[in-house]
């Protein structure tokens, strides 16, 4: 009975007109490439980094975390490349940029770049990061998650920046704190670090 039926299964599908039967396949659409529709995207982080300030001994172990939000703001995605980009300058947001590109079924980052310099009480701060191989992890109503967590987060990053200064304090170009050598050599993790991607669909 169980042959029949899949039997029967394989015939009706084989029925289906033009390229129904891969939109039946769960993220695939019509002409056998994922459906596009990215239309906004944020990337959360959190780990360590040897910190310099000046005019003071080296941080050993600062906390590097914040939120890249580009949002759905001049937000584009390329289906054939399975590329979302978004670029922003608004309130206390500037210079944003962000990059994530997906595997063909679009359940892998393959690879992400974000910079963002946020206004916040007279601090600016700069972030930036580029990695690889960013897992799916789980789905919220809309929304889809990619994440790495533990004491390995920061293995993934191929770049790192971090700069902060204020108007009285450092400048853009000699900042006040900064990741040591902007160098992932000088990044680190732990249990509670991750690099978490969310994309809205």
């Amino acid at each position: 009975m169980k042959k029949l039926s899949l039997v029967l299964l394989i015939a009706a599908a084989m029925l289906l007109p033009g390229c129904a039967l891969l939109d039946m396949i769960p993220g695939w659409g019509s002409g056998g490439t994922p459906a596009a529709g990215i239309n906004a995207g944020w990337i959360d982080f959190s780990f360590y980094g040897v910190v310099t300030q000046q005019g003071k001994p080296d941080h050993p172990q600062w906390q590097l975390s914040g939120t890249f939000n580009a949002g759905n703001r001049s937000a584009s995605y390329d289906p054939a490349t399975h590329t979302f980009t978004a670029t922003w300058d608004g309130g206390g947001y500037s210079n944003t940029y962000m990059q994530i590109r997906f595997n063909a079924a679009e359940d892998f980052v393959e690879y992400f770049h974000a910079r963002q310099t946020l206004l916040s009480w007279s601090w600016w701060t700069t972030y930036e990061i580029e990695g690889y191989d960013v897992p799916y992890s789980h789905s919220d109503g809309d929304y889809r998650y990619f994440q790495v967590t533990g004491a390995s987060t920061h293995t993934i990053l191929t770049k790192c920046v971090y700069k902060s200064w204020s108007k009285s304090e450092g400048t853009e170009t000699s900042p006040y704190y900064a990741l040591k050598g902007q160098s992932v050599a000088n990044l680190s993790s732990d249990s509670t670090s991750y690099i978490r991607i969310r994309i809205n669909k």
